[in-house]
């Protein structure tokens, strides 16, 4: 009975920590390995844009700034974070230069 209880007590521990996939720069390598050079700057929606985003998609904008990275040569990496069923998840998405989505990346991971 004893390893059972060992075994339920490790696991619970582990059910409630966090668990990191990738960091912006290794999500960078992956979605563009043949880029050269990467530049960070910062997306400011507009209240127009908010109001649009909000009303086509139903969807509550939490933030209206978020980071991005262009990949020279590549597309652009955007990181933002949405509610899980009750914590965070980071993710990225790669776009190619003209908009489709290339690849999402789990970041960072919080849910039990």
């Amino acid at each position: 009975m004893k390893p059972l209880i060992l075994l339920l007590i490790c696991l619970s521990a582990l059910s409630g920590q966090a668990e990191r996939f990738l960091t912006v720069d290794e999500a960078l390598r992956v979605c563009f390995p043949d880029a050269k050079e990467f530049r960070a700057f910062t997306v400011e929606l507009r209240a127009d844009q908010v109001k649009a985003i909000e009303r086509d998609t139903k969807q509550k904008i939490r933030r209206r700034e978020f980071k991005a990275w262009i990949a020279e040569p590549g597309g652009v990496l955007m990181v933002d974070q949405v509610i899980g069923k009750h914590d965070f998840i980071d993710y990225a998405v790669a776009l190619t230069t003209n908009g489709t989505v290339l690849q999402v990346e789990i970041l960072e991971y919080r849910e039990h």
